[in-house]
């Protein structure tokens, strides 16, 4: 049973993700709508037929979950600037290891120390 259902799964992933490419690499005319990657995110531009905007500007429902992908992102960052100015203002000293000379031996492990 769960061999039918994995086969199942895995040929329902094949197949939307097929359709999913294909829908995206659709051309679209000057009519319609523009995708626009501004500073902010990812917006829809809504357009008439002689290429002028018409109406509000919208999220893009494709690219829609990319902006928690960016909220994670700067929260990571922020994290990762405060490590950085903590390792920063750390005092370091140095530590003094004495080195004390080895004599080999001629029967002794090849690498004693």
């Amino acid at each position: 049973m769960t061999r039918i259902l994995t086969l199942t799964l895995a040929l329902l992933i094949a197949v939307t993700s097929q359709q999913m490419a294909m829908a995206r690499g659709i051309a679209r005319d000057a009519a319609g709508q523009v995708i626009l990657c501004t500073g902010q995110g990812v917006t829809t531009v809504t357009l008439n037929a002689q290429g002028e905007p018409m109406g509000p500007v919208h999220i893009c429902p494709d690219c829609a979950l990319t902006l928690m992908a960016i909220a994670d992102a700067v929260i990571a960052v922020q994290s990762a600037v405060i490590y950085i100015q903590t390792l920063v203002h750390t005092p370091v000293t140095a530590l003094q290891i004495p080195h004390v000379p080895t004599r080999s031996q001629a029967r002794g492990p090849p690498l004693a120390a």
